[in-house]
């Protein structure tokens, strides 16, 4: 039985009845070259940090036809001073100009602001420094997600 794991034991021969979730795949070719990228395209992928967006791991990872199926991106971020931000694009400038080069069908980004300094702080009117820097920061961070495309959606929310 395909997609089924298979335990041994001394006594007898045990079937594990709950099929891995992919198990379709297993199934027939035709079902796999359909199938194969559905995982990629209908999920959205989660990252911890800002920096694990533009890691080198993902492209040794997943290949161009994996990447090119992600259509949705979340990320948590936990400062948009200017400084941090400069840093992290200087760092990921060399390798990828925007997200797209990543991966190269993402159509949803969502940003997701963690900390309490962030609550409410892109609505609220200039008055501090470090608001300034932050609406500088969410600007290029921004600019560089997008990467000139207009398909590209961007979404910042505070959580």
């Amino acid at each position: 039985m395909l997609g089924y794991r298979q335990y041994r034991s001394p006594r007898q021969l045990l079937w594990n009845r709950h099929p891995t979730p992919l198990a379709i795949l297993k199934v027939c070719r035709r079902i796999y070259i359909e199938a194969a990228l559905l995982p990629f395209s209908l999920n959205t992928f989660n990252f911890l940090e800002l920096k694990h967006v533009a890691n080198d791991k993902i492209q040794r990872l997943l290949n161009l036809a994996q990447r090119s199926a992600i259509r949705s991106v979340r990320c948590e971020i936990y400062s948009l001073s200017s400084p941090k931000v400069d840093k992290f694009l200087d760092d990921t400038a060399r390798a990828y100009t925007s997200l797209t080069d990543v991966f190269p069908g993402v159509c949803h980004v969502e940003m997701v602001a963690r900390g309490r300094a962030f609550t409410g702080m892109w609505d609220r009117p200039t008055d501090s420094r470090e608001m300034v820097e932050s609406r500088e920061g969410r600007a290029r961070l921004e600019a560089w997600l997008k990467g000139g495309s207009a398909v590209v959606n961007v979404k910042f929310t505070c959580n």
